[in-house]
């Protein structure tokens, strides 16, 4: 009896075993989504934009450790934040803003004004954007939000040329299923905060120019032409 008892489980393992075989099993489509942030900035350069002299140069984004993160952030309440276990980030988030904002300075101020990140930074008179990022997340209202501490430094002497605080926030479309309108209101709130570098840049190098006296007249003389800045003073 108990030979018989062994005999039927080990038929009945055989036959499972050869079941097993031959299921066919269909794939399951990977619902996770992932997204990118791109450059959004116009492409119309602004005034006084030819006063640049010197190369800016973005350096690492700062931001806080929750952010850096695969997972797309939504604070739902002030201290509690979600992640989307279904919506992420297709690279490290700190890369995408960091390219992100070089790529919109560059197409405000002129790309030949901007230093590729692809590059080792260059030695030299530069004016290094430095970012420290507290929030760049959605927002439970359908929005997305940006906080920001940003300071603009000529890299030779030190010189702190300015020192800003930007909060931006973009209304999207809500779609539980698509994060891509979420997304796309997150590169917008990027692209406001790099038109205000943008801006910025240019007012303190075109105030710079100006007391330098860098608007010269050339007056004929005898003794051949020369150059006065505004005052009429020989350079």
């Amino acid at each position: 009896m108990k030979n018989s008892r062994v005999y039927a489980l080990l038929l009945s393992a055989l036959a499972v075993g050869a079941l097993s075989g031959c299921v066919r099993f269909k794939p399951v489509d990977d619902p996770t989504r992932f997204y990118v942030l791109t450059a959004q900035a116009p492409r119309e350069p602004l005034p006084d934009v030819a006063r640049l002299t010197n190369l800016v140069f973005v350096s690492a984004i700062e931001m806080p450790a929750y952010l850096d993160n695969p997972r797309i952030a939504v604070r739902r309440e002030e201290h509690r934040i979600d992640y989307s276990e279904l919506h992420q980030w297709a690279e490290p988030l700190r890369q995408s803003i960091s390219r992100g904002l070089r790529d919109n300075l560059a197409a405000i101020l002129g790309d030949e004004h901007v230093y590729p990140l692809s590059r080792p930074r260059p030695v030299g008179d530069l004016i290094q954007v430095q970012v420290s990022l507290s929030r760049f997340e959605l927002t439970p209202d359908q929005g997305a939000r940006l906080v920001a501490d940003w300071r603009l430094i000529r890299t030779k002497s030190g010189e702190v040329l300015a020192a800003q605080h930007t909060e931006e926030q973009c209304v999207y479309p809500n779609n539980a299923r698509d994060f891509t309108p979420a997304v796309a209101a997150l590169t917008q709130v990027l692209a406001d905060l790099s038109r205000d570098i943008a801006s910025i840049l240019v007012q303190v190098e075109s105030n710079r120019a100006a007391r330098r006296g860098e608007y010269t007249t050339v007056i004929e003389t005898a003794g051949g032409a020369i150059s006065t800045d505004r005052s009429g003073r020989n350079p």
